[in-house]
């Protein structure tokens, strides 16, 4: 979700705007089964309106990919760490600590004392609350980041030391961290994950380089929402695995093709204008402080006032929608708000 607004894009401002809108949905319908495990019929409608809003990460990695992998802008590895990777990383160790102190206060099953040490072995195995691997995911893409853009650019002897530091840290250094303390790094590099497609995927269509013309975009927008319904229904109405495991994840095809497709139905729209409606403009510029605070609004709602929607029958969606509607409105506020007296989400 990070953004550069050196050369304003107007229709990558729409796509962060409803994306940002999409995961609060996706979440404010997925957190409940997670809490409440209803099981049986009452979680095929909550997942098959989660699994229709993945596209919303996948867009944002694209949107990135487009401004970052740029050749015209120059982008040295220092620049890449004192910009993106600082502020990933810092945000990582600030939520990560908040959600621990949240934790502790709602359920208290550590004590004060066991805090910074909970809060470190969580930050290191990445078992924070669940929106938070995407920060990995980020710090993760932004360590990759020279080497992709090498791939576009050209290379470097400076760029194979890189790439051997890099290696040597995440392939032996953390490996052997693991071995000695017994705990997985949350940590990696993407190299055999499917966010480097949506990264490349982002530039190449917003560079033309790829061209899917918006009936083509439509059709096969269509069919893979279609197809992520019908398996999903299918999944949990029969409780098979394969098919579940189909349509939930990132790396599914039915998910890249939608969001594939959705990305170039946005810019088919894409008139050259650097600037959208208000609305989208201010989600745009909120989107990220809307990321880290939107899960903490739905655990109050869910895990304090304990509002459980399967209580409410065939109501249940309806709650989880009102659910949806008031995070968004609470943490858009508490981000704007933060953003006018300098701090920067």
């Amino acid at each position: 979700m990070e953004k550069d607004r050196e050369n304003r894009i107007g229709y990558f401002s729409r796509i962060r705007g409803i994306s940002c809108i999409a995961i609060i949905i996706l979440h404010s319908f997925y957190i409940p089964l997670r809490l409440f495990a209803p099981g049986g019929s009452a979680e095929v409608l909550p997942m098959v309106i989660r699994n229709l809003m993945l596209w919303a990460v996948p867009l944002f990695v694209m949107v990135s990919g487009a401004l970052l992998l740029d050749p015209k802008k120059e982008m040295p590895v220092s620049y890449i760490f004192r910009k993106y990777i600082k502020r990933a990383v810092t945000a990582l160790l600030i939520f990560t600590f908040l959600f621990a102190l949240f934790d502790l206060l709602v359920d208290g099953n550590i004590t004060f004392a066991e805090l910074v040490p909970e809060w470190l072995k969580k930050v290191f195995t990445g078992r924070s609350w669940l929106h938070m691997w995407y920060l990995y995911m980020l710090i993760g893409l932004y360590l990759m980041l020279p080497v992709y853009r090498a791939v576009i650019k050209g290379g470097s002897r400076d760029l194979l030391r890189y790439i051997f530091v890099l290696y040597l840290i995440f392939l032996s250094v953390l490996p052997t961290i693991t071995y000695i303390t017994g705990e997985t790094a949350g940590f990696y590099i993407l190299v055999s994950t499917v966010y480097p497609f949506y990264f490349f995927a982002g530039y190449t269509i917003h560079n033309d380089i790829i061209v899917l013309k918006r009936s083509v975009s439509l059709l096969l927008f269509i069919i893979s929402t279609a197809a992520i319904v019908i398996i999903t229904y299918l999944g949990y109405t029969n409780g098979t695995e394969q098919l579940i495991s189909m349509v939930n994840s990132y790396n599914s095809a039915a998910v890249a093709i939608q969001s594939v497709s959705l990305f170039s139905i946005f810019k088919s729209f894409d008139n050259g204008d650097k600037e959208c409606s208000k609305v989208m403009d201010q989600l745009d510029k909120c989107s990220f402080g809307i990321y880290l605070l939107h899960v903490m609004v739905l655990y109050v709602i869910f895990r304090i006032i304990k509002i459980d929607p399967f209580t409410y029958g065939a109501a249940a969606p309806l709650i989880m929608a009102a659910a949806a509607l008031i995070t968004a409105a609470a943490s858009f506020l508490v981000t704007f708000l933060l953003r006018k007296i300098r701090i920067r989400l």
